[in-house]
Parts: structure tokens; C-alpha cells; sequence
């Protein structure tokens, strides 16, 4: 049976830290909440690492391929996830399909390609349907979520909240013709959230089709909107556009 593990990660190592020998290995040592806990270097001596707050555990499928599955902060709930995974493993290996596991097992922007397919197949206008589909990825984006099962209202909230909060204006770098997808990185939005904004305010481009580019003031102008946050009823379509994906 597998067993739980916390993999560690490296941090850089502060200025002044206090390293020292422990357990036959040199170690930065520190308060976490309270007590005192050792971190082994790296070996390079510049960074320390640190261990996961979540175990984790390696399975193999019923394919043969070794998995690694992010567990629980708890040990006894994580051993009794490895059990449950073994249970399905060997179920598979049998031959016996679970319709719900499958879904869970695909990856989100899957189930948003289908769901897009599902909107249009309603007769939704096709606008309508682009942007909802682009908010539903900026979420699922922005939140880190690659699972239905990753799908979290709080984090949601926190990075809605995140949205709507005013923040410093990001450097524009030289020149005076700027793609779409270049603004687009540059501000983290989508493309086609980028592309709206500019056809709604008519801000000025250059060029057409594929070489049309934005002017230098067009992305002032988005860059300046981009840091004063987003409205409670933008905040708002994010939040419809998740529900019915959800459902």
C-alpha cells in the first residue's frame, strides 16, 4: 500500500539565517508558530527546504502508470484517499466503468469545451457565448483550478475580491503598436477580453486582420482601467457565468 509523504519545495533562504547542524545535515533553523523547527539546505547551501503542508501519495493505475496525488492535511484521511484510490483502481482493472469518476477525472477546460458546445446548441448568441466561455477560463485561469474537484468558492471569492481591489498601474514597455495577445499578457486578461474592451470604447488600432495592432494610448487606456478593478456588476457575470457551469 502506498504510503503518505509531504514532498518538500525550496525557499530562498533569508539574509541572516541561522543554519546550523541537525541530524547530521545543515539546517535553517526557525519559528513556525511558535516552536522551533529545522529546515534541511539545499546543496547549494542557498535555499531550504521546506515540506508541503498537504501529503501526497504515488499510486499506480490500472494502466501501470505511477501517479501523484495531492492528499489531505491529515494523515488518516490521506491513507484512507489511498485506500478509496485502490478500490477504483482495481474496479477499472475489472472492467467496471464509473461514469461519475470519469467526469471528475477530466480535465476542466474539457468540460468548458463541451459546455460552450452545449450554449451554442441552445441557439445562445454567438457573442453571448464567447464571453461567457472566456469568463469561465479567466476563473479557472486566475484560480489555479485544473479538476471539477479543485472548483472552491472561497478561492473563487478571494480572487474576485483580488478583481475588484485597486491596484498599481503595470510599466508599458517601448513602442507604439501593441498585439492584442501581447496586452493581454501584460494586463493578465484573455485575449477576447481584451479584444471587447476595445471594440466597446472604440479605442484606436492600426492595421488590419491579423497584423491589426493597438496604439500606444489604447493600452494606457486599458492598463489604467485594468488597475482601478474591476465593478460589483462585472464581479457579478463572473459569478453567473460560473453557476451555470457548475450546473
Amino acid at each position: 500500500m502506498p504510503k503518505p509523504f509531504k514532498p518538500t519545495r525550496p525557499y530562498p533562504l533569508p539574509a541572516g539565517a541561522e543554519v546550523v547542524e541537525h541530524d547530521g545535515r545543515r539546517c535553517y533553523r526557525t519559528k513556525d508558530k511558535g516552536r522551533t523547527v529545522f529546515y534541511p539546505l539545499s546543496k547549494d547551501g542557498r535555499q531550504y527546504l521546506k515540506p508541503t503542508r498537504c501529503y501526497y501519495f504515488d499510486i499506480r493505475d490500472e494502466n501501470g502508470i505511477v501517479r501523484r496525488v495531492k492528499g489531505s492535511t491529515d494523515k488518516t484521511v490521506t491513507e484512507q484517499m489511498i485506500a478509496d484510490w485502490q478500490r477504483r483502481i482495481e474496479r477499472r482493472r475489472l472492467g467496471y466503468a464509473d461514469p461519475v469518476e470519469e467526469h471528475a477525472t477530466r480535465p476542466l477546460v474539457d468540460h468548458l469545451a463541451d459546455y460552450a458546445a452545449h450554449l451554442e446548441a441552445k441557439g445562445n448568441v454567438a457573442a453571448h457565448t464567447k464571453a461567457t466561455v472566456s469568463k469561465i477560463a479567466a476563473v479557472i485561469k486566475g484560480c489555479g483550478f485544473t479538476f471539477p474537484r479543485d472548483l472552491d468558492a472561497n478561492t473563487v471569492s478571494a480572487w474576485l475580491t483580488a478583481l475588484r481591489r485597486d491596484g498599481a498601474a503595470v510599466a508599458i514597455p517601448p513602442g507604439e503598436a501593441f498585439s492584442s495577445s501581447a496586452v493581454a499578457e501584460l494586463v493578465g486578461l484573455t485575449v477576447d477580453a481584451v479584444r471587447r474592451f476595445v471594440a466597446r470604447h472604440r479605442l484606436p488600432t492600426v492595421g488590419n486582420g491579423p497584423a491589426r495592432r493597438l496604439t500606444r494610448a489604447a493600452v494606457e487606456r486599458i492598463v489604467e482601467k485594468k488597475a482601478k478593478g474591476i465593478s460589483p456588476e462585472t464581479a457579478n457575470h463572473y459569478v453567473r457565468a460560473l453557476r451555470g457551469f457548475g450546473r
